[in-house]
C-alpha cells in the first residue's frame, strides 16, 4: 500500500474541464432515477450527456449526505461490459446492484454511462436519438478539476506502486490543489478475498475519501464496488479501469480520429494484442450479437425504488393437501420479522386448515386462514392472500413445503428494498443448492435445453435457461427471475406491478410477475445469505402438470414476443418433447401444444394447485 499525505501545493486555477462537453436537454430534476434507461445485451445503461453525469456527482459530493445514504458508482458500458455483465447473475449486471444485503451498509447507487461506439449505436437505433460516448478517460480530469476546485478528497485504489508514482507526478503537475488522500495497490488475491477487502475498505474509509477511483478492471472493479464500495466511506466510486493510467502516461490513448470513429479497441488491440486478442476478437462478436438480440426500452425507473427495508413483513402461502409440510414452514417462521401469515387453502381433503386454525406458537407469526370458494390456481391463491394483506406490506410469498433459515427473511428484506424483489438461496432435501436462477425464456435456451437438457451444465448462458454456474450462487446479483417456492416482494413493487396472472394457474406466473417488475424499472435480486429449503416434489410428481408447464412456458413467450419468436420456440419446446417422446408428460405436451382446447383443459386441472415438480421438468 501506498498513500499519500494532504498537499500543501499553494491553490492554483484549473480548467474547469479537460474534455469536451457535449450539452443536452436540461432537466428541471436531475437524478439517476430521472435518467432514460435501456437494456442493452443484457445490462441496463443510462441515457446522459457529460454535463449531466459531471452535475450528478457534484450533487453527491456538495450535498449533506446523512448517515447510511447511499453512495453513487459510476461505471462505464461497452461490449465487455456486456460480456461480463449481461447474463444476469452478477451483483454488477444492472443498475442498482449493492453491497451484501446482510451487512450494515446500504447499497451503492449505479450510474452506467454507454462508453463502446457499438453501444452508441444501439441505442440511437432504439430511441432515435443521439447520445455521446462517456468514456471514463474524458469525464476523471473534468471530475478531478472538480475536487481540485472544491476540496473533495480524492483515491486510487487498483493499480501498481510504480504506476502510482507516475500518477502523483502528473497529478502534482496538472492539479496542484488537488487533496489526494492516498493510493492503494491490493493484489488480485486480496481483491477476491473477502476480508483482505474488507481491510482495505476500512483503510480507505480511515483516509476519509470522498472520490474513490477503483481501477482494477473489468469486472473485477465493479464486483469490488458493489460489494464493498459503500464501506470506504466514500461518496462516489468511479469504476474507471485505465482512466488513472492515461493520466499517469503508463497507457496511451488512441488518436483523436480512432477515438471519434469507434476504433480505439483497434489502437487498443494492436497495442497490447497478447492481453487483448481474446477480448475483442473472441468475446466482442459474441457481446455483439447479444448486443443485436437483446436491447429494448425500459421505463423509467420509480423514484421509491430503493426503500429502507421494514422491521417485519406479511407472508403468503397457498396450500392443498399441505397438512404434512406445513409444520416445518410455521416452527422455521418463528423468530422471524414474518408478523402475519395469510394461508389461502384450495380446497383441501386433508387436515390442513384445521391445523392451520389450532396452531397456535406465541412467538411465531399470526395466522389468517382464508378458504378459496374455487380452486383458481397457485396467482389467485396468492391475489386472494394480498386482498387480506394491509396496502402497505411487504409480501413474503412461500410454497407450503418451504422451511426458512435464520436470518434468511432479514436478508430478503434487505435486498428487496434495494431492488424490488429478492429471492434466496433454495436448498433441496439433501442439502444440495437448487438451479433455482432462471433467464429470460428464449428460443436458443428452449433449443439448448432440448438437446442438452439439465446434464450439461457447463455451457453458455445463451443455450440454457437455468442458471447452472456454482459461482452465480455464491455471488448473487439481479436476474431475469427466480422459481416462485420463496420470493419477497417490497410494498411499493407489489402496488405498481399488481395482482399475479391467473391466467397460467400454475407454472410460469412467477416469470411473468418478475418480468412485470423489471419492466417497471425494478430489479429481481438473488440473495445467497438468505437461504431456504424447499421439499421438491414432497407430494409425488404429475404427467399432466409438466404438460402444462411446458404449455405454459409456450404461453408466456406468446405475451412479450412475435408470432415468429414464438413459433420458434414453439417447435423448439417440441423438439423437446419428441426427444422424450417416450415419456407420457412429453406426449400429453405435444397434443397440447398441437390443440388449443387439450392446453384449455390442462390449465384448469382441479386435483391440486401444489407447486410440484413436474416429471421430467429439468431434463
Amino acid at each position: 500500500m501506498s498513500t499519500k499525505p494532504k498537499t500543501t501545493e499553494p491553490t492554483t486555477t484549473e480548467p474547469t474541464t479537460t474534455a469536451p462537453i457535449r450539452r443536452g436537454p436540461q432537466r428541471e430534476t436531475l437524478s439517476v432515477a430521472s435518467l432514460p434507461r435501456l437494456r442493452l445485451g443484457g445490462t441496463m445503461s443510462h441515457l446522459a450527456h457529460a454535463h449531466e453525469a459531471l452535475a450528478l456527482v457534484r450533487d453527491r459530493l456538495n450535498g449533506d449526505q446523512p448517515a447510511g445514504h447511499r453512495p453513487l458508482a459510476v461505471a462505464s458500458s461497452n461490449l465487455d461490459h456486456i460480456h461480463h455483465f449481461g447474463r444476469g447473475t452478477d451483483p454488477a449486471a444492472t443498475v442498482g446492484a449493492g453491497a451484501d444485503p446482510t451487512g450494515d451498509q446500504l447499497p451503492v447507487e449505479w450510474l452506467v454511462l454507454l462508453d463502446g461506439a457499438p453501444l452508441v449505436w444501439r441505442t440511437k437505433v432504439l430511441t432515435g436519438r443521439s447520445y455521446p460516448r462517456l468514456t471514463g478517460a474524458d469525464l476523471l480530469p473534468a471530475m478531478l478539476a472538480d475536487c481540485a476546485r472544491t476540496g473533495a478528497r480524492i483515491g486510487f485504489f487498483g493499480g501498481t506502486e510504480p504506476a502510482h508514482q507516475l500518477l502523483d507526478r502528473a497529478l502534482r503537475e496538472q492539479y496542484p490543489s488537488l487533496d489526494v488522500a492516498g493510493y492503494w495497490a491490493p493484489t488480485r488475491e486480496d481483491v477476491l478475498d473477502p476480508q483482505a477487502s474488507r481491510r482495505w475498505a476500512r483503510t480507505v474509509r480511515e483516509h476519509r475519501v470522498d472520490v474513490l477511483v477503483v481501477g482494477l478492471g473489468k469486472p473485477r472493479q465493479e464486483r469490488w464496488i458493489a460489494q464493498y464500495g459503500a464501506a470506504t466511506g466514500a461518496r462516489v466510486l468511479l469504476a474507471f479501469g485505465a482512466a488513472a493510467d492515461f493520466i499517469a502516461g503508463t497507457v496511451s490513448r488512441a488518436p483523436g480520429w480512432m477515438q471519434d470513429h469507434g476504433l480505439e479497441w483497434a489502437y487498443r488491440l494492436a497495442i497490447e494484442p497478447r492481453r487483448l486478442a481474446r477480448r475483442y476478437l473472441v468475446q466482442g462478436p459474441r457481446a455483439f450479437a447479444r448486443l443485436t438480440l437483446d436491447s429494448r426500452a425500459v421505463p423509467a425507473a420509480p423514484a421509491t425504488t430503493a426503500q429502507t427495508p421494514p422491521t417485519t413483513c406479511t407472508a403468503l402461502v397457498v396450500t392443498y393437501n399441505s397438512a404434512d409440510e406445513l409444520p416445518g414452514l410455521l416452527t422455521s417462521l418463528r423468530d422471524t420479522p414474518v408478523s402475519d401469515l395469510v394461508i389461502v387453502d384450495n380446497g383441501s381433503v386433508d387436515a390442513t386448515v384445521a391445523l392451520a386454525r389450532q396452531w397456535v406458537d406465541p412467538q411465531g407469526p399470526r395466522l389468517h386462514v382464508v378458504q378459496s370458494p374455487i380452486n383458481g390456481g397457485y396467482a389467485a391463491g396468492i391475489n386472494l392472500a394480498r386482498a387480506h394483506t394491509a396496502p402497505d406490506a411487504w409480501l413474503l410469498i412461500l410454497n407450503p413445503d418451504v422451511t426458512v433459515r435464520p436470518g434468511c427473511v432479514e436478508a430478503l428484506l434487505a435486498g428487496a428494498a434495494a431492488a424490488g424483489v429478492a429471492v434466496p438461496t433454495i436448498l433441496d432435501r439433501d442439502g444440495e443448492v437448487y438451479p433455482s436462477l432462471r433467464r429470460e425464456p428464449t428460443p436458443l435456451r428452449a433449443l439448448g435445453d432440448a438437446l442438452l437438457g439439465g446434464r450439461v451444465r457447463a455451457r453458455p448462458g445463451w443455450a440454457a435457461e437455468m442458471v447452472y454456474d456454482r459461482a452465480a450462487y455464491r455471488r448473487g446479483g439481479d436476474v431475469d427471475w427466480a422459481t416462485g417456492a420463496a420470493l419477497l416482494v417490497s410494498a411499493t413493487c407489489a402496488d405498481v406491478v399488481g395482482d399475479w396472472d391467473e391466467g397460467y394457474f400454475l407454472y410460469s406466473e412467477e416469470t411473468d410477475f418478475c418480468r412485470r417488475a423489471r419492466d417497471a424499472g425494478f430489479g429481481v435480486r438473488h440473495v445467497p445469505t438468505a437461504v431456504v429449503v424447499h421439499q421438491q416434489g414432497a407430494s409425488g410428481t404429475s404427467d399432466r402438470l409438466a404438460a402444462l408447464l411446458t404449455v405454459n412456458r409456450v404461453r408466456y413467450v406468446a405475451a412479450y414476443n412475435s408470432a415468429f419468436v414464438t413459433a420458434v420456440f414453439r417447435a423448439a419446446v417440441a423438439v423437446q418433447c419428441l426427444l422424450r417422446i417416450h415419456r407420457r408428460a412429453s406426449r400429453l405436451a405435444l397434443r397440447a401444444l398441437a390443440d388449443p382446447a387439450v392446453a384449455a383443459r390442462l390449465g384448469r386441472p382441479t386435483q391440486t394447485t401444489r407447486r410440484e415438480r413436474p416429471i421430467g421438468s429439468e431434463s
